[in-house]
Order: C-alpha cells, then structure tokens, then sequence
C-alpha cells in the first residue's frame, strides 16, 4: 500500500466509539487532544460516545466544529426493563 493510499484511508476512518473524560466508567482523554489527534490524522468526522450521560457532547460539538471536523454526538446507555435493582443471574 502507498503511503497516499494509507493517508486516504485515514481520512475516511471514523471513530465511532471514543469516551471522552466525561464519561463515568472509562473516560481519560480530554475532548482537546481527540481534536487535535484527529485534526492531525486528517480525518473529517469523529463520534463522542461516553457512558452514562451526555455532559460533554455540547463542548465536544463546538470543539470540533473548531478544529473543521464533523461531529457526531452518541452515548452509551444501559437499560434493564425489570428496575435498575435487579441484577441478572
């Protein structure tokens, strides 16, 4: 593979599954440095996906907005249909 075609691959990648230090399990990489990795991969989009809650997704959206990077806002939520009590065998 060509070090162009290498480069063209990393531009299409998207990163749909990054936790942000918002998230409440395992968070760790402030919203900053996902921008400016990304930026300096030459990717156009990258997901915010943190577990729980969605505190950051507002500054996540303006961060890369700023940095020429679309956006896209998820998160990871976790449901159990019986009552946040009950614990599965």
């Amino acid at each position: 593979m060509s070090e162009n075609e290498e480069q063209a691959m990393q531009k299409a990648f998207v990163h749909l599954h990054n936790h942000t230090d918002f998230s409440l399990l395992d968070g760790a990489a402030p919203i900053k440095r996902y921008m400016e990795k990304a930026k300096s991969l030459g990717m156009t989009s990258l997901a915010i996906t943190d577990h729980g809650n969605m505190f950051g997704s507002l500054r996540f959206y303006y961060a890369a907005k700023d940095a020429g990077i679309n956006p896209i806002i998820g998160c990871e939520f976790y449901c159990n249909p019986t009552g946040h009590t009950e614990r599965p065998a």
